[in-house]
């Protein structure tokens, strides 16, 4: 009975701790959730739109490089008042919407960075809008962005990339200008951004008195060019006039370069050329490749501090054209929710109004439907493999 009584009692006596250890961690979790939901009530958050997964996830890497060193900024300056939260829209207009709905639910967000793909942009950008967030695309540059139906000035939309019909017509005028090309076969993938950039170019092309052979369109999970490209005329013509996205470009490039008859011809393009990914789809050295960006001075100060951060923190890789804009529209970000605080409708007015950021892409400044005014188009090209810049717009026309 004794033995059996102090076995019990053993008993009893491992429940309670087994309980106290529970009800511990029960409270720790408690005041754990309580601080963290704390930290999250005195924190603004800008949320970050990138595809990270999916075809399009090399660009979300780069975007998700350009984050990290902001962040990096912020740790140096002690600011916790900020968080960036990224959410992955996997390249897919649809899950970009239900991801940033979903993002927005759980955290307070007065301004989006994103989407730079104008797909996604056009799908959630309505709702968006109705709910009064503020949206800085780093890229979606499809120019009929600016006159959707529910679009209107002042509505809260930005971006700090310039629209295609910008590159497109810069493009046309620098090659009647030259005189470097007068008839031209034109490819381009099916999409949007591509579509929209060959329209604009096409038709400032002819009206300055060039001639097009096409437009042709292919499919963007093309793998096979050449049967493509012969479905043009392969001679009597200046060059070719191809704009798809890096893959897909990178594979019409290769295709045009294995061919006799073509292996020498110029190639115009646009900004999918000044991409990381694009270069590493190449195969051999870049050349007689021309193309439009949006400028930057990689000769400043800034830019040279940002470039060397960037390899520093990323094994000596060099940073391309979406890793910078990425870096700017979150530093435009931040700067707004500093400025304005962690309102949607104030963050909207300082972006109208502020005077030009300056960014390691250059100043930025927006007109009254958010298009940046201020971002020069270089056209830029690579000779036997060394990048080079033929010629800059001293600012963008809209």
């Amino acid at each position: 009975m004794i033995a059996l009584s102090s076995q019990r009692t053993a008993q009893q006596r491992q429940s309670v701790a087994v309980w106290n250890e529970r009800l511990l961690l029960i409270v720790a979790s408690l005041l754990s959730t309580a601080c963290h939901g704390g930290m999250e009530q005195n924190s603004c958050s800008i949320i970050l739109l990138a595809p990270r997964s999916g075809t399009q996830a090399a660009i979300g890497n780069q975007i998700g490089r350009a984050r990290l060193l902001v962040e990096e900024q912020l740790r140096a300056a002690r600011d916790s008042a900020i968080t960036i939260r990224e959410v992955d829209t996997e390249g897919q207009p649809a899950v970009a919407r239900a991801e940033l709905e979903r993002a927005l639910g759980r955290w307070q967000a007065p301004i989006v960075v994103g989407s730079i793909l104008s797909t996604e942009t056009r799908e959630f950008l309505q709702p968006m809008l109705q709910r009064g967030e503020v949206i800085l695309a780093n890229g979606s540059s499809d120019p009929t962005i600016r006159s959707l139906p529910y679009r209107h000035k002042r509505d809260g939309f930005f971006r700090n990339w310039p629209a295609d019909d910008v590159e497109g017509r810069a493009m046309a005028e620098y090659l009647r200008k030259t005189d470097r090309a007068r008839r031209l076969a034109v490819f381009h993938a099916n999409d949007a951004y591509a579509r929209a950039l060959v329209d604009a170019f096409v038709q400032r092309f002819r009206d300055l008195g060039g001639q097009v052979i096409g437009p042709d369109v292919y499919q963007t999970n093309t793998t096979s060019f050449e049967p493509i490209l012969r479905r043009l005329p392969q001679e009597g013509h200046d060059g070719y006039y191809v704009v798809g996205l890096p893959p897909d470009l990178a594979g019409m490039y290769n295709a045009i370069r294995r061919n006799p008859r073509t292996s020498t011809m110029p190639v115009f393009t646009a900004v999918a050329a000044e991409t990381a990914e694009f270069r590493s789809l190449v195969r051999g050295d870049l050349n007689n490749l021309f193309f439009t960006a949006p400028s930057v001075d990689q000769a400043s100060a800034s830019y040279f501090e940002f470039r060397e951060a960037y390899r520093k923190r990323f094994n000596g890789d060099s940073p391309d054209v979406v890793a910078s804009i990425t870096y700017d529209a979150l530093r435009i970000a931040i700067e707004a929710v500093r400025t304005a605080g962690c309102d949607s409708s104030r963050i909207k007015e300082y972006l109208y109004r502020m005077p030009a950021f300056q960014g390691i892409t250059g100043p930025t400044a927006f007109d009254d439907f958010g298009d940046v005014v201020t971002k020069p188009v270089s056209l830029r090209y690579y000779e036997n493999g060394q990048l080079r810049t033929a010629v800059q717009t001293s600012r963008v026309q809209q």
